[in-house]
């Protein structure tokens, strides 16, 4: 999956994920269809910051497509980011993807300073 990129105090695009779940006993892929939400956190490389994130959106259940909207103060510092995936199965059985390593976005310096937009 490529790396998102993008600039310091834009809200768009969302950060989008397409989740690995492995597979059931009966080795068919398991989907995001039973489940009944999902949240994203995320965590500056730096470490400088305090996780933030929220409540993500589950776009396609059949694929696992997931998505998270960035609100304002998510994007306004310049770094690379870490993410990982809460997925609520319910009865609180809750299930962090990826099981090993993060998903990551970087948040680089626009050409205008703030007080030009």
């Amino acid at each position: 999956m490529a790396t998102l990129t993008i600039k310091r105090g834009d809200l768009e695009p969302s950060l989008i994920s397409t989740l690995s779940l492995g597979v059931d006993a009966a080795g068919a892929p398991i989907t995001l269809a039973t489940a009944t939400g999902v949240s994203c956190r995320i965590r500056d490389k730096a470490q400088v910051r305090a996780p933030f994130g929220g409540a993500g959106v589950i776009e396609d259940a059949a694929t696992n497509v997931v998505s998270y909207a960035f609100v304002d103060g998510d994007t306004d510092v310049n770094d690379t980011y870490s993410v990982e995936w809460v997925i609520d199965w319910g009865g609180s059985r809750l299930q962090t993807v990826p099981g090993s390593g993060f998903q990551t976005f970087k948040v680089v310096e626009g050409l205008a300073s703030d007080d030009e937009v």
